[in-house]
C-alpha cells in the first residue's frame, strides 16, 4: 500500500495586520488547511481546484423586476458566479445562478508500482513579512462567507451531491418557483499509468482577513479518503520531498468601511464517500437581502454519482517534498493596498485517463425568499 499522504496547509491569515501564513508541509500529505487526508496511494489527484471558483462577485444587482430565472447546469462545476440581478421595479430578475461543480475523484482499487526509488529533499526557508499600514475606510460591510466542506471518502463511489441555496430578499412581493430537477450520469471509466512520475503537490491556503469591514473567510474543508487497496511494489525507492512553506505576513492595516450592507453567505459542502464511495456535498447558500418581496425558489436536483476505477502504474517513481519556508518580512508603510488573490490552482497532471463509472444525481434545493 502506498500511503500518499499530501499535507500542504497554507495557513494565510489577514489580521487587519493581515497576518498572512503559508505552510506549505507537502509531505505528500493533502491537510490543505482543508484537512486533506489521503490514506491511499491511489493517485487520487482531487486537486480540488473544484473550478470551485466562488467567485462570489456575484454582482448582486437588485432590479427587483420578478423575473427570476435559475439556470442550474450542475456539471459537478461549481462557479457560483450566482450573479443576482434584482433592480427594484419590482421585476426582480436573478440571471444565471449556474452552480456547476467538476468533482473528478480517481479512486484506483487496483495499484501496481514497479521499480519505484527512494529520494528525499528537505528545504527549510522562514521568511516573514509585517507591514503595519494603518488604513481607515468607514463603509461598514459586514460580509461573512462561511464555506464549511466536510468531504469524507471510504471506497463506495455513491455520490450525492445536495445544494440547498437558501436566500431571502425582503421587498414587499410574493413570489414562488418550484423546480425538481432529477439527474443522473453514469460513466465507467479505467485509468492506467504506464512509466510516471507521480508528483503532488497540494497547497492549502488558510485565509484570514479580519478588516473593520468585518470580512470573515472559512473555509474548513476535511477530506478523508480511507482506501485500502491491493498494491504490489517492486524495486521499491522512495522520494520523499516535503515543501512546508510557512510564510507569515502581518500587516496592521486597519481599514474601516462603513455603508451599512450586511451580507451572510454560508456555504456548508459536506462531501462522504465511503468505500462504495457515496459522495455527498451539501452547498447550504444562505443569502439574505431585505427590500420588502418576497420570493421563494425551491429548486430541488438530485445528483448520486457511483465511481469504479481501475488504475494500474508501471515504473513509477514517488516523489516526497519537504519544504519548510518560513518566511517573515518586517515593513512599517502605511499607505499600502493589498491584493490578496489567490488562484492556488494544482494540476496534477499523471498522463492520466480516468474512466469512472459515475452514476450521478443532483439534487439542489434551493430556497429563495424575497420579503
Amino acid at each position: 500500500m502506498m500511503n500518499l499522504l499530501i499535507s500542504e496547509s497554507q495557513n494565510l491569515r489577514i489580521s487587519e495586520s493581515p497576518n498572512l501564513r503559508n505552510s506549505e508541509s507537502q509531505n505528500l500529505s493533502i491537510s490543505v488547511s482543508q484537512n486533506f487526508r489521503i490514506s491511499e496511494s491511489q493517485n487520487l489527484t482531487i486537486s480540488q481546484s473544484r473550478n470551485l471558483r466562488i467567485s462570489e462577485s456575484r454582482n448582486l444587482r437588485i432590479s427587483e423586476s420578478p423575473n427570476l430565472r435559475i439556470s442550474e447546469s450542475q456539471n459537478l462545476r461549481i462557479s457560483e458566479s450566482q450573479n443576482l440581478r434584482i433592480s427594484e421595479t419590482q421585476n426582480l430578475r436573478i440571471s444565471v445562478i449556474s452552480v456547476s461543480q467538476n468533482f473528478r475523484i480517481s479512486e484506483s482499487q487496483n495499484l501496481r508500482i514497479s521499480e519505484s526509488q527512494n529520494l528525499r529533499i528537505s528545504e527549510s526557508q522562514n521568511l516573514r513579512i509585517s507591514e503595519s499600514p494603518n488604513l481607515r475606510i468607514s463603509e461598514s460591510q459586514n460580509l461573512r462567507i462561511s464555506e464549511s466542506q466536510n468531504l469524507k471518502i471510504s471506497e463506495s463511489q455513491n455520490l450525492r451531491i445536495s445544494e440547498s441555496q437558501n436566500l431571502r430578499i425582503s421587498e414587499s412581493q410574493n413570489l414562488r418557483i418550484s423546480e425538481s430537477q432529477n439527474l443522473r450520469i453514469s460513466e465507467s471509466q479505467y485509468l492506467r499509468i504506464s512509466e510516471s512520475q507521480n508528483f503532488r503537490i497540494s497547497e492549502s491556503q488558510y485565509l484570514r482577513i479580519s478588516e473593520s469591514q468585518n470580512f470573515s473567510i472559512s473555509e474548513s474543508q476535511n477530506l478523508k479518503i480511507s482506501e485500502s487497496q491491493n498494491l504490489s511494489i517492486s524495486k521499491s525507492q522512495n522520494f520523499r520531498i516535503s515543501e512546508s512553506q510557512n510564510l507569515r505576513i502581518s500587516k496592521s492595516e486597519n481599514r474601516r468601511i462603513s455603508e451599512s450592507q450586511y451580507l451572510r453567505i454560508s456555504e456548508s459542502q459536506n462531501l462522504r464517500i465511503s468505500k462504495s464511495q457515496n459522495l455527498r456535498i451539501s452547498e447550504s447558500q444562505n443569502l439574505r437581502i431585505s427590500e420588502s418581496q418576497n420570493l421563494r425558489i425551491s429548486e430541488s436536483q438530485n445528483l448520486r454519482i457511483s465511481v469504479s476505477q481501475n488504475l494500474r502504474i508501471s515504473k513509477s517513481q514517488n516523489f516526497r517534498i519537504a519544504e519548510s519556508q518560513n518566511l517573515r518580512i518586517s515593513e512599517s508603510h502605511q499607505n499600502r493596498r493589498i491584493s490578496e488573490s489567490q488562484n492556488l490552482r494544482i494540476s496534477e497532471t499523471q498522463n492520466l485517463r480516468i474512466s469512472v463509472s459515475q452514476n450521478l444525481r443532483i439534487s439542489e434545493s434551493q430556497n429563495l425568499r424575497i420579503f
